[in-house]
């Protein structure tokens, strides 16, 4: 489904937006890893989990688009091989 959705987007404002805006999802994503980390909790209190569902979340939903975009910009310059 996310890849549908990035692909509409990537159609529609070309892969540079695409691009951006799945690495900000999955810098997002990161941080609320880090941010979770380094609130850590006592032994005693409950993990909050919906911080680790939402980076993930976050993260698995910019990913796809990371991916499109950079095979689509790299087919954009066929003829440059190494």
């Amino acid at each position: 489904a996310t890849q549908f959705l990035l692909g509409m987007i990537q159609d529609h404002y070309g892969p540079r937006v695409c691009s951006v805006f799945s690495n900000v999802c999955v810098g997002l994503g990161c941080f609320v890893f880090v941010f979770e980390a380094a609130h850590g909790h006592d032994e005693l209190e409950m993990p909050v989990q919906w911080t680790f569902y939402l980076g993930a979340m976050l993260m698995g939903a910019g990913g796809p688009g990371v991916q499109l975009s950079i095979v689509h910009i790299g087919n954009l310059f066929p003829g440059i091989e190494n």
